[in-house]
């Protein structure tokens, strides 16, 4: 009971959209890409160390890493959460045998009994593409405070959402990371009538009381959404959407900019 309990607000199962099977969205969180043929694995390091593993893909926004599994494994994870702003020691790996794989730690979310050591392998194609966009993405999220860093901002959130940054991001043919030139999802079509915030977030992790949490509906097939592939390949057109059940529009952006360079300092 006290780990069924531990589970309701903490980095593990955050709460997905059934009818797409992606995370609901923070209030204005963007989702950069998604790379399939993912192998994952994350162990909690709290006073009693708990492991979880599971095959699926893997989201990358302006917030976060999430991975989503194919199916929930025996040890009950369907999806995981890492906070961008709060890993640390991430390290790339290229071993003679085995596959590309990304480890490191991330600090512990509410909820969560300890830090969290996770590794990501990719079974599928290289990560010349995936790589450059997540570190910049993590050093982004290093400056200024995490509920409002300086590198997350309207201008270059407007960048991601209107398909700018896929535009001027490497592309590797060999890899085959999907960067979203639309939003997989309308902004105001989310699990909740008001999508949680980022100080909320980092307050009360990805599970809200006001909000129970949403399992995935599995074997439902998925909509195709605007994405670009890494070989130039279209994902497929975004799909018609009924209209939200809910007023409200996009947040208004800044006019674009030249965003500031944000050289990779890699975490000590």
């Amino acid at each position: 009971r006290e780990l069924q309990n531990s589970r309701e607000k903490m980095a593990l199962n955050p709460p997905l959209l059934p009818q797409y099977n992606l995370p609901a969205p923070v209030q204005q969180e963007v989702f950069v890409l998604k790379r399939k043929g993912i192998n994952f694995e994350a162990e909690i390091r709290g006073h009693r160390r708990m492991k979880y593993e599971g095959k699926g893909d893997l989201y990358v926004s302006t917030l976060r890493l999430v991975f989503v599994a194919h199916r929930p494994g025996n040890d009950g994870m369907w999806a995981f959460d890492l906070p961008l702003s709060m890993i640390s020691r991430e390290k790339f790996n290229q071993p003679i045998f085995g596959c590309n794989n990304l480890e490191g730690d991330c600090e512990p979310l509410p909820g969560t009994p300890g830090p969290v050591h996770f590794q990501i392998y990719f079974k599928e194609g290289g990560c010349g593409t995936f790589l450059p966009l997540f570190f910049e993405l993590v050093n982004r999220n290093r400056a200024g405070p995490r509920e409002r860093p300086q590198g997350i901002d309207d201008t270059f959130n407007q960048r991601v959402a209107t398909g700018q940054l896929a535009g001027q991001a490497y592309v590797d043919p060999n890899d085959p990371t999907t960067i979203f030139i639309a939003q997989p999802i309308p902004e105001a079509e989310t699990a909740y009538p008001q999508p949680y915030t980022r100080h909320e977030y980092y307050t009360q992790g990805p599970h809200i009381p006001s909000a129970p949490p949403v399992q995935p509906e599995y074997g439902v097939p998925q909509p195709q959404y605007g994405g670009q592939q890494a070989g130039g390949q279209q994902a497929g057109a975004q799909p018609a959407y009924p209209p939200p059940p809910y007023g409200g529009g996009p947040p208004a952006y800044a006019a674009p900019t030249a965003p500031p360079a944000y050289p990779y300092q890699p975490s000590m």
